[in-house]
């Protein structure tokens, strides 16, 4: 905080107290000390206060009086009540002005002090000033003795650098040269200047010029000739050592080896490489020289390594043990990767045959490797990684050689089809077997439900998720239990399974046998001769080309995990460990299988269809493979058969997923063909008659051609029981639609019985095979077995008996018929109601079939 200036109040304050005797009032002014700047404001105050007095007496009255006198004698003559006072007073001003006196002579000594020491200093100033100059100009002179000494050493050394530059001592030489570089670096306070610009460039020509010089020297001690093919290296060994730990110094050996690599692997490509049309050549050692010959044929793998090994022998022996570990650390990968890639690689066999030669090879292999480090080479870990790892090389190229067959096989097509035989043996009453034979005309009247004779536990080919398609779903066994008695028993009768057993067809069977046979054979137990029969069931059916291929491929895998297995050590040595691994390939195959379908079977018409029987046949022969491809299972682990299983069971997942999207896709294909018809109402009325007619068209014209591109690939009773399902499908969406309406004209009765009429005409696709009507009057004309195949067949053969039909007709049908096992008495009435108008007869009759109905139930 500034101080606050109390002279002007002292000097009043020292006026009151001469005049008054007062003292101030302010307790700043009581407080504050009475400086010397104080002095001149109170003597002009005193001094303005005497003259004042002084004009109101005049002292010319009092000549010579000295002023205090007079005062004095002027206030005795006023009164001498305070001249004590006025003498004290007098006597503190004299006492006061004589302070005054000596403060103004002290100031006066202070004023003269003060100029001295100002002349002092800038005496002092100029005195520092000339002796910082001088030691500047000392300081300058040492640096600048030191700086001439400096650039006096680098041109000397450059000079000597120079003068060596011819010398044969080359490592010197480089030594030299980077330490007077690191010399002209380090002067940091010449940077700039072009002294050191001039050192710097003369350093930079040194340096071009010896590199040149290096680069000369090592062209005369190591002479490529690609043309000639051919290496030469000097003999003096001191000279090229010195070369060596020349480039080091500089930083250009990496440089310059990896050009003597890439030159070197050029010259030795010949001798490695066998493609085909490259011409082979072999080595020679010359002295220091290394030539190639070249050959009309690659050579075989031995001479390849006996090749490269005197090559190293040959660089081993001429090069400095200086060049040897970074030349080995470039060399040795390279040729690696070309041995490995070119020759080593393709020599892996894709099966057991030519193992004893790949066995050679691999000695070969290993024998190269090891003279190689017996010369102290580093580099060769791709090598030895190779031959450490031979059983993964010879898995990997035998997986790949596999997923590339069967990458061709599928992408050629399915090819043309090839008939095989399912066959299944069961045991039947002799009743039974006579009915087939004789009835039937060998037609199996069943699904396509096969067993394998030869097999004593069964499997099954479908699952619950696939019974819809075969005609099983819930509205078809919902249907069945309304099924009459005899159907029942005939399908319980056959003890249809879901087990088979492919074989190929023979040539007589291609030849015009016929698709589905039977043959009967005498029970071995006499005590069940004359009771039952045992029946073997055949069908034919059709697969593509690339199954079989695929599973020659399976089954040469499983024969060589099998072969190394049980022979590791008859030519198998190397390779022996993979055994285990050569199943899990066959997964990969079925896996390439499974993901190249889509493609392969879009070629052909019915390639989902093709697709299931190419799956279920696959993964039956994958089963039997093992019995069919090894002299005893017991070759095989639990593991193995387990996976085999568990790939048969994938296959044949496969085959009727395949299959359910195929007949979900026709049935909604037929769905959307039926769409149109609007549940048959006004089917008198245009345009919605033809719509109708249309519908029903379209959907028989679709089943028989289904028929047609199905028949080729699916066997009969497949083929039946696949169309059977979709004609179930439209006939179940027929019976809603028809119950559905309230009222039906007979118009509309006889227009709906036509329409129905056209679906039951497909009737004759489910003729037996081979039968026809016959013309000798004794023998009764085969049945169809579109009751079988389709379960609501005659639930709609009654419903167009019921629109054609009196009320006595279906009265008749109901008390005395089979109607009531397809209908319920609600629905045949509603169906009359919808039928007939309303009297006294239909109500008998609803009265009379609702009685039945109570009564039956």
């Amino acid at each position: 905080m500034p101080s606050i200036n109390l002279d002007p109040e002292l000097a009043e304050a020292v006026l009151s107290f001469v005049r008054h005797g007062t003292y101030p009032e302010s307790e700043d002014v009581i407080s504050a000390e009475f400086s010397s700047s104080a002095i001149l404001p109170t003597l002009k105050l005193l001094q303005d206060a005497r003259q004042d007095i002084q004009v109101k007496l005049p002292m010319s009255v009092w000549p010579g009086v000295p002023a205090h006198v007079f005062i004095q004698a002027h206030i005795r003559s006023k009164g001498g009540d305070g001249l004590p006072e006025v003498e004290q007073w007098i006597s503190e001003a004299t006492r006061l002005n004589e302070d005054i006196q000596e403060s103004e002579a002290a100031s006066q000594d202070i004023a003269r002090l003060e100029e001295e020491w100002r002349q002092l200093g800038e005496q002092a100033y100029d005195v520092a000033s000339k002796y910082d100059l001088l030691r500047g100009e000392i300081a300058f002179n040492e640096a600048l003795v030191n700086n001439l000494e400096r650039l006096l050493k680098l041109k000397q050394d450059l000079d000597f650098v120079e003068e060596t530059l011819v010398s044969e001592d080359a490592h010197s030489t480089a030594i030299s040269l980077i330490k007077v570089e690191a010399s002209i670096a380090s002067v940091h306070d010449l940077e700039g200047t072009a002294v050191i610009g001039l050192l710097r460039a003369r350093s930079t020509e040194l340096r071009k010029a010896f590199i040149e010089g290096l680069e000369k020297l090592w062209n005369d001690l190591i002479r490529f000739d690609h043309m000639g093919k051919r290496l030469h290296i000097e003999r003096s060994v001191a000279e090229l050592a010195s070369l060596i730990e020349a480039l080091d110094k500089l930083g250009l050996l990496p440089t310059k080896m990896d050009s003597f690599v890439q030159d070197l692997s050029k010259l030795l490509n010949a001798v490695i490489d066998m493609r085909p049309g490259v011409p082979g050549a072999t080595v020679t050692v010359d002295g220091n020289a290394v030539q190639l010959r070249e050959e009309n044929q690659s050579t075989n793998l031995k001479q390849c390594l006996n090749d490269l090994t005197l090559t190293i022998e040959q660089l081993n022996r001429c090069l400095p043990r200086t060049l040897k570990r970074p030349l080995s650390q470039r060399l040795l990968p390279l040729l690696s990767t070309l041995l490995i890639s070119r020759r080593l690689s393709p020599a892996v066999p894709v099966s057991l045959e030519g193992s004893q030669e790949f066995e050679r090879l691999t000695q070969d292999v290993t024998f190269f490797r090891d003279g190689v480090r017996a010369m102290d080479w580093e580099g060769d870990s791709d090598l030895n990684d190779w031959l450490e790892n031979i059983p993964q090389v010879w898995l990997s190229r035998r997986r790949e050689t596999c997923l590339e067959a069967v990458r061709n096989i599928l992408l050629r097509g399915p090819g043309s089809l090839r008939r095989v035989e399912r066959a299944e043996t069961e045991r039947v009453s002799a009743d039974e077997g006579a009915v087939i034979v004789n009835g039937q005309h060998g037609s199996i009247p069943g699904p396509s439900k096969t067993k394998e004779g030869s097999s004593a536990s069964g499997r099954n080919a479908t699952d619950d998720s696939d019974m819809s398609a075969w005609g099983f779903d819930a509205a078809a066994d919902q249907k069945e239990e309304n099924a009459p008695d005899e159907i029942q028993d005939a399908e319980e009768a056959w003890g249809i399974t879901q087990e088979s057993e492919e074989e190929e067809v023979g040539a007589s069977e291609e030849n015009g046998d016929a698709a589905n046979t039977v043959q009967m054979k005498s029970d071995s137990e006499p005590q069940k001769s004359l009771s039952t029969r045992e029946m073997t069931l055949k069908e034919i059916y059709g697969i593509s080309s690339g199954p079989g291929a695929i599973l020659e491929i399976l089954g040469k895998l499983l024969y060589d995990a099998v072969e190394l297995r049980c022979k590791p050590g008859s030519g198998f040595a190397s390779i022996a460990p993979a055994a285990d691994g050569l199943l899990p390939i066959a997964a990969l195959v079925l896996a390439m299988y499974r993901a190249l379908s889509s493609y392969y079977y879009s070629k052909h018409p019915s390639g989902r269809m093709l697709l299931y029987n190419d799956s279920f046949w696959l993964g039956d022969q994958l089963r039997i493979l093992p019995s069919r491809q090894l002299s005893s299972e017991q070759l095989l682990t639990a593991k193995d058969k387990a996976n085999l299983e568990s790939n048969s069971v994938e296959l044949e997942t496969f085959g009727k997923v395949a299959y359910k999207k195929e007949m979900e896709t026709q049935r909604r294909r037929l769905t959307d063909l039926l769409e149109p018809a609007k549940g048959f109402e006004n089917c008198t009325t245009e345009p919605f008659a033809e719509r109708c007619e249309d519908a029903i068209d379209g959907i028989v014209n679709t089943v028989r051609d289904l028929d047609c591109r199905w028949s080729d690939v699916l066997s009969r009773s497949a083929l039946l029981q696949s169309l059977g399902s979709l004609i179930s499908h439209v006939i179940s969406a027929i019976i809603l639609d028809i119950e559905d309406m309230s009222d039906i004209s007979e118009l509309e009765s006889q227009q709906l019985t036509k329409l129905c009429g056209k679906i039951s005409g497909l009737e004759d696709l489910f003729m037996p095979e081979g039968g026809t009507h016959s013309s000798h009057p004794s023998q009764a004309d085969p049945l169809p077995l579109t009751a079988i195949y389709t379960p609501n067949w005659f639930r709609f053969q009654f419903l167009v008996n019921i629109l054609e039909s009196s009320l006595a007709d279906i009265r008749y049908l109901w008390t005395e018929g089979e109607l009531k096992l397809e209908f319920t008495a609600d629905e045949v009435v509603d169906l009359i109601e919808a039928l007939f108008t309303d009297s006294e007869q239909r109500r008998r009759t609803i009265v009379d079939i609702k009685r039945g109905s109570t009564m039956s139930g």
